[in-house]
């Protein structure tokens, strides 16, 4: 009897990605740049030379991370947010230190904090 191939839904490579979404790795640098701005005291021509070196699948990450920042309300909001779940919201000095940590790192403590929340309810 011949074996039966089931077909394998795989996930296609970051390029491919890149190329069907959005045309080229230029145009997804564009965006994200765009979508966070350059960094602090960086032109934005250093940054989009920056980026252009960055993995497909990172800058991807990059671009999901904006996304879910932006419907979170930006930066700041979800700064805010944290120390309000983490109960310190008055204080300075720990909200200071939070909005030293990377945009990735905001989301997902927002998110883990907001599953835990919804656990214990």
């Amino acid at each position: 009897m011949a074996a039966r191939i089931e077909e394998v839904m795989t996930k296609p490579a970051p390029l491919k990605i890149v190329k069907q979404t959005f045309g080229s790795k230029g145009e997804l640098v564009q965006k994200i740049l765009g979508a966070l701005g350059p960094n602090q005291g960086e032109t934005p021509e250093a940054t989009t030379q920056r980026l252009a070196r960055v993995s497909n699948a990172k800058l991807l990450h990059l671009l999901s991370v904006a996304e879910k920042a932006k419907k979170l309300g930006g930066r700041e909001s979800i700064v805010q947010a944290i120390a309000k779940h983490k109960g310190h919201a008055q204080d300075g000095d720990y909200v200071k230190k939070l909005s030293t940590y990377s945009l990735a790192r905001l989301v997902d403590t927002l998110q883990s904090l907001k599953r835990r929340t919804a656990a214990k309810l």
